[in-house]
């Protein structure tokens, strides 16, 4: 079935962490219901449908889909890492295609329904931390199999143990192992975006943490796809760099960071996610970037 105008309206998708997610937005809508979880900490059970509602009504996913006549899609659980957003894509791609078949598979929880690749113009891939990235590391003996992300091996003896002793059997700094983690997080996402550009969906990336941007210079693609933030006449390479760093002593633009908008809060809750102007000038950024490449 074809409407008379002929014009076919894809949807949006928008994978990243808290940033993306649109984390501490709540506090804007100025609701009674607004609790703080504690400094620098987050807790969904403190969320109400209606702090979710204006959070998603005003992210930047959501305003640069209203901008170009769309609909957007992003990870319904707030935060993960790089690969729960490659996983995510893959769980709505990667559906039963089969009519007697259910088209439901479960991510982090959730039901995700199908998704065709061809339903979507763009993906807009926010980068987050590399050591998010689920580790998987096996005892020398083999009986024990530990997975979890660098911060779990680090704080849990047990798992510290197993990272040291494969450290030391590969001959390895812990440094080293970062970059190591850091290089092979960047390229799993540059295949998964080689591979969504393979299927007919738009590319761009963009980046909270500066220092995923000595990977993305060093490589010609994703260099390419990279997103310039425009704000008062600057341009930035990354989230971190357009705020300015994320602490109240210097913060460089301050009103682009919850807990330093002195602009909307009196007393400004203390959560280090983009304020409600933050997340307009990224949208502003993405729509500048797809209509400047068409």
């Amino acid at each position: 079935m074809k409407t008379k105008s002929g014009t076919v309206i894809k949807g949006m998708m928008f994978g990243g962490c808290s940033f993306t997610w649109g984390q501490g937005l709540n506090y804007y809508s100025n609701l009674h219901t607004n609790r703080l979880p504690g400094k620098l900490s987050y807790d969904k059970t403190l969320l109400t449908e209606a702090h979710i509602k204006f959070i998603e009504a005003n992210r930047f996913p959501r305003l640069v889909a209203n901008h170009f006549g769309s609909y957007e899609f992003v990870k319904e659980q707030n935060g993960g890492s790089n690969l729960d957003v490659i996983n995510w894509a893959h769980t709505h791609f990667n559906q039963i295609d089969d009519i007697d078949k259910p088209n439901v598979l479960r991510f982090q929880g959730k039901n995700l329904r199908r998704l065709e690749p061809s339903e979507i113009s763009h993906f807009v891939f926010q980068l987050t931390q590399a050591y998010r990235d689920v580790l998987d590391v096996v005892t020398d003996d083999g009986k024990k199999h530990f997975s979890g992300n660098l911060l779990s091996f680090l704080y849990h003896q047990e798992y510290r143990v197993a990272l040291d002793n494969y450290l030391e059997k590969r001959g390895i700094s812990y440094d080293d192992y970062l970059v190591e983690i850091e290089y092979e997080s960047i390229q799993r996402v540059k295949h998964f975006l080689i591979d969504l550009e393979s299927k007919g969906i738009k590319v761009i990336l963009t980046t909270w943490p500066w220092e995923n941007k000595k990977y993305i210079y060093q490589d010609e693609y994703l260099n390419s796809k990279l997103l310039k933030l425009h704000y008062k006449g600057q341009s930035y390479n990354s989230i971190h760099d357009l705020i300015g760093g994320d602490c109240r002593d210097w913060a460089t633009n301050p009103e682009l960071l919850i807990h330093t908008d002195t602009e909307n809060f009196e007393n400004p809750p203390w959560d280090s996610h983009p304020s409600l102007l933050c997340h307009k000038v990224i949208a502003d950024s993405v729509i500048r970037h797809i209509e400047e490449n068409k």
